[in-house]
């Protein structure tokens, strides 16, 4: 990366004391002007991670190792990766003087959790990108366990790694694109035997576009959280059908409940760990009235 993109080296401390690897690729310069941040998910290192989606596309974008992964030092408790996120966020604007107002936050699966934590306390944001990740992760760990250990498997998350990013993103009011995987096989609640519609429906990216579209438009979505699901149940064609016009006011909130599920998400038609075309990462514009 520092011969091919012509990339920067750079090594940032955060109060936590670890040290964070991370790297900086130059963009085009009728681009420069918008830093894309990127966090990586689990298992995942900005040499071969979702930086590249970004960078193609000419954005200047930086990368970072969250600590114990790559060269970066320390572990990765929750507490170690949102000290190392504000850390480069905080290079970010005091050290290469971008604003707030000109910073992408793009996070890949966990990689979520730290963006949506710099989004509730960076609330000026540009826009924010959330590509294949989730809303709680309790569900996900206590589906893996055995039921018998449920309330062990409770109490852990909770305790040291309550990663509520529905929470954390309900608090941020800006620009924000969510991408959904549609052969998404980590962030599911279903089986391998399971039909294809079903896994689909248990993406917790789903319950994640309900939490925004509850903050955000609370008057949309009540009493019409099921046609939520019918939405992201259905093909581009049928919501391209359920877009028309209808004097019927209670077909008409749900045209709007539909115009805002569009809004926000987008799917994309990989498992978890494909790279992102980089023809789905768009920079979002500020919501409208629905």
């Amino acid at each position: 990366m520092l011969k091919r993109m012509n990339g920067k080296r750079i090594w940032i401390k955060s109060s936590e004391g670890d040290l964070i690897d991370a790297i900086l690729i130059s963009g085009a310069k009728n681009l420069s002007q918008v830093l894309v941040i990127c966090f990586e998910g689990n298992a995942g290192f900005y040499e071969i991670g979702v930086m590249n989606s970004p960078a193609q596309l000419g954005y200047t974008t930086l990368g970072f190792n969250v600590p114990g992964f790559g060269e970066s030092s320390g572990l990765p408790y929750a507490k170690n990766t949102i000290s190392a996120a504000d850390a480069v966020m905080q290079y970010a604007q005091q050290v290469l003087g971008y604003q707030t107002e000109n910073i992408v936050l793009f996070g890949w699966s966990i990689g979520g959790f730290p963006a949506a934590w710099l989004a509730a306390n960076y609330p000026n944001l540009k826009a924010v990108v959330l590509d294949a990740t989730f809303d709680d992760l309790l569900p996900l760990a206590q589906f893996r366990m055995p039921t018998v250990v449920s309330h062990v498997v409770e109490y852990a998350i909770r305790a040291y790694m309550n990663l509520r990013i529905d929470k954390m993103i309900s608090r941020y009011n800006g620009p924000l694109l969510l991408i959904r995987r549609l052969q998404e096989e980590i962030l599911i609640t279903a089986t391998d035997e399971q039909p294809e519609n079903f896994r689909r429906a248990t993406n917790r990216m789903n319950w994640l576009l309900k939490s925004v579209i509850q903050s955000r438009h609370p008057q949309l979505i009540r009493g019409l959280e099921s046609q939520v699901d019918r939405w992201l149940d259905m093909t581009p064609t049928e919501r391209l059908i359920h877009s028309g016009t209808s004097l019927h006011e209670e077909s008409q909130r749900r045209k709007f409940l539909f115009e805002a599920c569009s809004h926000y998400l987008v799917d994309f038609d990989a498992n978890h760990v494909t790279p992102l075309d980089p023809g789905f990462f768009n920079i979002p514009e500020h919501p409208h009235n629905f």
